[in-house]
């Protein structure tokens, strides 16, 4: 009845779908732009992909030791394991050596480090709770779910690695995760250095209006409270847009709370309405928005080839009642019905990549679970890419992954649909607009 109780929840959000005012409606059927990616890019970069959580694990390490200005972190899994008890030794070395640390969370992905909070400001690094709850009704239902470790303003790690064993441990044969990360150094990581400091800002000013309520003089939080809470006095400088490679990328930050742009939504509308070919996807929890469905069947009337891997039931770490399985099968009859081909993973753990190929020309990871969530209510990020190594990479990459996954029917879905709990049935009928 959980799942039950958070739909009904999920209900009071406005949906773009049900024709809701505090959501932006996006064209469907992007304009066909062969130059979209071009129009946008920034060049410059270096990319190295982490395939792997150990690949991961020393690019984080590597980066917070030669940090030698600021560490900017956003997070919505921090455990209170070894890992993450690791990364957080780390963040207070850094800042004890001079380095500006900051840190925001999700509390929802990062339930079990409230008892460190305290730990890591005593270290000089100012935390700050993704609190939509206590920010207003427009924040009720977001999340951080964005991960960004950027340095200096010259390196970021992006990806959807979160900080806890089971990440550290991800692999193709894990038995409980499979992830995919990167490290873009140069003008790219700047952009998002620049981003996530607005958002910053953003933050600090919801946080602060709801914690220091004054009234008359009474209940004023002092000026050390707000400084050791926020940092208030600090001030990190511009960074520099230095060229350091040959790669093109579009740095891309959704955050649906502070704008009304959606930049994700309108990169993937470009990069499906421009492909000729070919559009290969991973996403973990694969319930798309109407509209996205509708683009990818817009590509298929054009030929081109869709695959899509997903969790299976078994294999989905966030669904005991298969409430998520149902609205991806509702999902997907259209599109399998187009003739798109949506492989479900096997195992043996969670497959948890975010990353898509188009074209063998454009390639993406990040954040981004494909779903409606992901565009209006929680925060992501993203990197989408051009450079022929990363592309053909990533594309070798969703060949060994499909290489452990089973195409899905109609004929399943059919067959497993009337297997379903009825109060999930009829959850996943009314909420699916909204996962």
């Amino acid at each position: 009845m959980l799942a039950f109780v958070l739909t009904l929840l999920f209900l009071h959000a406005p949906s773009a779908e049900a024709g809701g005012g505090a959501r932006i409606v996006p064209q469907a059927g992007a304009v066909r732009d062969p130059q979209w990616f071009s129009n946008q890019a920034v060049g410059g970069n270096q990319i190295e992909l982490l395939l792997d959580g150990r690949a991961t694990e020393r690019a984080r390490r590597r980066l917070i030791r030669d940090a030698r200005q600021s560490i900017l972190v956003s997070a919505y899994g921090i455990g209170a394991d070894e890992s993450g008890d690791l990364f957080m030794r780390r963040l207070c070395a850094a800042s004890q050596r001079g380095v500006d640390v900051r840190l925001i969370f999700d509390p929802w992905g990062s339930t079990d480090i409230y008892g460190y909070m305290e730990r890591l400001r005593n270290c000089g690094i100012v935390v700050i709770r993704y609190n939509g709850s206590a920010w207003g009704l427009e924040w009720m239902l977001n999340s951080l779910h964005e991960k960004l470790l950027i340095v200096d303003g010259q390196k970021v790690l992006v990806g959807g690695s979160g900080y806890m064993n089971m990440y550290r441990d991800a692999s193709r044969e894990s038995e409980e995760w499979h992830d995919l990360d990167s490290v873009i150094e140069g003008p790219a990581a700047c952009r998002f250095y620049r981003s996530y400091l607005a958002h910053w800002q953003h933050i600090v000013f919801e946080d602060l209006a709801a914690r220091d309520t004054c009234f008359m003089g009474s209940g004023c939080m002092s000026f050390q409270r707000k400084e050791r809470l926020y940092g208030l006095s600090r001030r990190l400088p511009d960074c520099e847009e230095r060229s350091v490679g040959h790669s093109n990328v579009i740095p891309l930050h959704n955050t649906p709370a502070m704008r009304s742009e959606r930049p994700t939504r309108t990169a993937y509308a470009q990069a499906i309405a421009t492909a000729d070919r070919r559009i290969l996807l991973t996403a973990p929890y694969f319930v798309p928005e109407e509209l996205f469905v509708a683009e990818l069947l817009e590509a298929r009337a054009r030929g081109v080839e869709v695959h899509v891997i997903t969790n299976s039931r078994d294999s989905n770490d966030a669904d005991p009642a298969g409430l998520v399985t149902y609205g991806m099968y509702k999902r997907a009859r259209p599109l399998l019905e187009a003739g798109v081909h949506i492989h479900l993973w096997n195992g043996p753990g969670t497959i948890h990549r975010k990353a898509g190929v188009f074209d063998d020309r454009w390639a993406y990871l990040g954040s981004d679970n494909l779903d409606a969530r992901a565009i209006h209510q929680n925060t992501e990020t993203i990197a989408f890419m051009d450079e022929a190594s990363v592309v053909r990479t990533l594309d070798t990459e969703f060949t060994l992954d499909l290489e452990r996954t089973t195409l899905l029917s109609l004929e399943q879905i059919d067959r497993e649909v009337p297997s379903f709990p009825w109060w999930v049935r009829a959850a996943g009928d009314i909420a699916v607009g909204y996962y």
